[in-house]
């Protein structure tokens, strides 16, 4: 990459992310896919894009973006737009990001971050949306190398279900072919949670019958 005048350019991104037009989102979202780009300008737009005061539409259309060959469209730039999304609170995000977290082409590196969105944007309902991630990559060797997204997971489905989710959690922990660090995850967390409630905290929600 070119590194010239770089410094003017941060500089000019920081100025331009000041102004409270919406179509200036649009403009730094499109900057930041330009390929190379240096990594500081990079980190300068995405810091940006967090703290933008408008331009909401424009990361809700980045993100309803796939990858599509046929059409020549790429996936969305997740590692920029789901900060930017969480700092502005937009809720209206939830069903996309569930979207991603499911598509293959999604990189794994970026799917803690898209799960705690999730968790931090969704309403109770999410939690069924996250247990069934976690059921369907418990074992998947493409998460050998890092369990955390489904660890983030398991957190929120803990948090937020009732008991009939806690005890599809144990099930899951309790499977031979879950991966280990998940497993172990799942246990500490359950039992943690069942001395807090030992303690004095709130009853479990008890499932209803649909």
């Amino acid at each position: 990459p070119d590194n010239r005048l770089l410094a003017a350019r941060i500089f000019a991104v920081e100025q331009l992310a000041k102004s409270a037009d919406p179509g200036v989102t649009r403009d730094l979202l499109d900057l930041y896919e330009q390929d190379p780009l240096p990594e500081p300008l990079k980190e300068s737009i995405a810091a940006a894009l967090a703290v933008r005061p408008s331009g909401e539409g424009y990361l809700l259309g980045a993100l309803g973006r796939h990858h599509d060959f046929l059409r020549g469209t790429r996936a969305p730039r997740l590692e920029v737009l789901v900060p930017a999304l969480v700092r502005a609170d937009e809720k209206r995000a939830v069903p996309l990001l569930v979207t991603h977290l499911f598509e293959p082409e999604t990189p794994l590196e970026v799917l803690p971050q898209l799960v705690s969105a999730i968790d931090v944007l969704g309403d109770r309902m999410v939690a069924g949306l996250l247990l069934d991630f976690l059921s369907r990559y418990r074992a998947d060797s493409a998460f050998s190398g890092s369990t955390e997204a489904l660890e983030r997971a398991a957190r929120a489905v803990l948090r937020r279900g009732d008991l009939r989710y806690r005890q599809r959690l144990r099930s899951i922990s309790e499977r031979a072919d879950t991966h280990a660090t998940l497993a172990r995850s799942i246990e500490v967390e359950l039992r943690d949670s069942e001395q807090e409630r030992t303690e004095g905290g709130p009853p479990l929600p008890v499932a209803r019958e649909t």
